[in-house]
């Protein structure tokens, strides 16, 4: 059993609480929690803490209120419900049992078997079947008749129950009086239509499965950003948009496997925690394994694992599934995320520019009908997204060349990465673009391309010929050495894929390594104290010694999943297309004061 403990100081605004599993909760909640499933009376929880499992939470705190949760009206009202079961002797959470249920079907079935086979308010009383669902609508004529729309895994169906073909006229009364928006009911009686031509099931006999404890909004949608956040539930109840995405997202993922997999990849898994973080520069989570005693880190991608599979006689594997990386959060980022990664032998940038092209422009038309997609979603006369190859290719140092007005200066022989940084300084400055932090080479033509290029790229873009020195682990193009063979994919105006022509060479790739980590902690022409690149990891000795086995030539990418459902949903954050997004852990206010 989890232990469970709290502790009160005497200001009513400090709550110090612990739970064996973690979990912290306001006193008020717990109270009430209690009452209200035990009864007032209930013996109070233990109160023996030690001091170091103490949370406090203090009157300084900045605890956002809301009156859509828990408040005294929302008590009353799940008191009025308990008293109503009471009344009319109904067991709120019954056994179901489907091996006693007359014909079991699913709201896509039951349409799919009599969508227009009765019109004019027909019926046919022989045909006995059940259907459940959740209550979204519910309107009383009289009486007599009664109607409920249910809805189940995004289908709706109207549900008739009146006094005449209700076995019990008692019992339609009763439900009639139980039975609210929100609930979740099994009802079993025969197909018919309304005058309008309708479709409904004409319920002979009704039970409730599991009652709504809680109001939900009648419109649709959930203005409340923050609790479309955290009550994830009630946003899923209340905003059809957001489970639409959810399936959409499922459709894309489901389609990306077939793809790789007709194509003769295999489907891998390699470890989301690692004494590594991966072959991305972010910063990672940090955490401790207590077994193998040594720290570890959750993956920032899976990109030298799936690398040293192809070391391994893999020649096409991919891998779909979650990163971490300890870093900000907006509309298109966040601390946990999916991709999708591929690597394949014998395969160059312009074969992976080739696959890349082909595999979006069938899956967009899978999914949307269209190799088109509106750029937003509420304006049809917003301009199209068109993922109909061949994209659009930019090159980067030409292209930065041309909008300083100068050419961009690159790492050389004759000049080193120091003095290179020391050149661009000033072109950053003439053209209001910041210094970013740490001061890096690499950052700063990412501050570039994000200044000049980033803008331009609305239809899906390549931009390829990026400098050397951002990509330590692509070739070098061999017709302009201080550039590597990659490219990034951008569709409105963000990135969603970055690809290799991946280095196979142990002794450069070491070399690159030490060069990139050393750099983490230069800041050349500040006098300022050094920053430290945190995003960039020691050189992974494990991933230089698999190349001395032998890297075929090989290409491939890392998609960012999340970005993509954004783009083919229409949605305006990341956090709209993913189940559950992470949160700012606070305590609200229970009670309006």
């Amino acid at each position: 059993m989890r232990r469970f403990a709290i502790k009160l100081s005497k200001s009513p605004t400090i709550v110090r609480c612990w739970t064996g599993g973690g979990l912290r909760y306001s006193s008020s909640a717990i109270d009430r929690a209690r009452a209200l499933h035990f009864g007032s009376n209930h013996a109070p929880f233990p109160s023996r803490l030690s001091r170091r499992n103490f949370a406090t939470i203090s009157s300084a705190t900045k605890i956002p209120s809301n009156s859509e949760l828990t408040s005294p009206g929302e008590e009353a009202f799940v008191r009025e419900r308990r008293v109503t079961f009471q009344r009319y002797n109904v067991n709120p959470y019954p056994h179901f049992d489907t091996s006693k249920l007359e014909t079991f079907l699913h709201l896509s079935d039951f349409r799919e078997r009599f969508e227009r086979k009765y019109e004019n308010g027909n019926r046919d009383p022989s045909i006995v079947v059940t259907v459940v669902g959740r209550v979204t609508a519910k309107r009383v004529a009289g009486k007599a008749s009664m109607f409920l729309d249910i809805t189940r895994d995004g289908h709706r169906l109207q549900v008739i129950s009146n006094s005449k073909s209700y076995d019990d006229a008692e019992e339609h009364a009763k439900w009639a009086n139980v039975l609210l928006t929100g609930d979740i009911i099994e009802v079993t009686g025969f197909p018919g239509s309304t005058r309008t031509n309708e479709l409904s099931i004409i319920a002979t006999r009704m039970n409730l499965l599991a009652p709504c404890l809680r109001r939900i909004p009648k419109t649709q949608g959930l203005e409340d950003a923050e609790l479309r956040l955290r009550i994830r539930p009630l946003a899923l109840l209340a905003s059809a948009d957001l489970s639409n995405n959810l399936r959409l997202r499922s459709r894309i993922v489901s389609y990306m496997r077939r793809y790789f997999d007709t194509e003769g990849f295999l489907e891998v898994e390699t470890p989301v925690l690692s004494l590594k973080a991966g072959g991305a520069n972010a910063k990672p989570f940090v955490t401790w394994n207590n077994g193998l005693d040594a720290e570890m880190r959750m993956r920032v991608a899976p990109e030298l694992y799936l690398k040293q599979l192809v070391v391994g006689g893999l020649d096409r594997v991919y891998e779909i599934g979650k990163c971490f990386r300890n870093e900000g959060i907006d509309n298109t980022h966040l601390p946990e995320f999916t991709s999708c990664e591929f690597y394949e032998a014998y395969a160059d940038l312009n074969k992976v520019m080739t696959r890349t092209e082909k595999l979006l422009h069938g899956l967009v038309q899978e999914v949307t009908g269209s190799a088109e997609v509106a750029a937003d979603f509420e304006d049809l006369s917003s301009p199209k997204i068109n993922f109909t190859p061949p994209f659009r290719r930019i090159h980067v140092v030409d292209t930065l060349s041309a909008a300083i007005g100068e050419p961009l200066p690159l790492p050389s022989e004759s000049c080193t990465e120091s003095k290179t940084l020391s050149l661009l300084i000033p072109i950053l400055d003439r053209h209001h673009v910041a210094l970013p932090k740490p001061l890096t080479l690499a950052r700063v033509y990412d501050k570039l391309i994000e200044r000049f290029i980033e803008h331009d790229c609305f239809q899906p873009t390549f931009l390829v010929g990026h400098p050397g020195v951002m990509c330590p682990l692509a070739r070098r193009d061999p017709t302009l050495p201080a550039t590597t063979l990659r490219f990034e994919l951008f569709v409105k105006g963000f990135e969603l894929a970055n690809a290799y022509a991946e280095l196979n060479d142990p002794l450069e790739q070491h070399t690159r390594f030490v060069a990139q980590f050393a750099a983490r902690t230069t800041n050349p022409g500040s006098t300022s104290i050094v920053e430290q690149d945190e995003e960039v990891a020691p050189p992974d000795e494990d991933f230089v010694r698999a190349l001395e086995y032998g890297l075929p030539p090989t290409g491939g990418w890392g998609l960012g999943i999340d970005r993509l459902v954004m783009i083919l949903t229409g949605a305006k954050g990341i956090r709209d297309v993913v189940t559950f997004a992470a949160v700012r852990p606070v305590l609200r206010q229970q009670i309006q004061q």
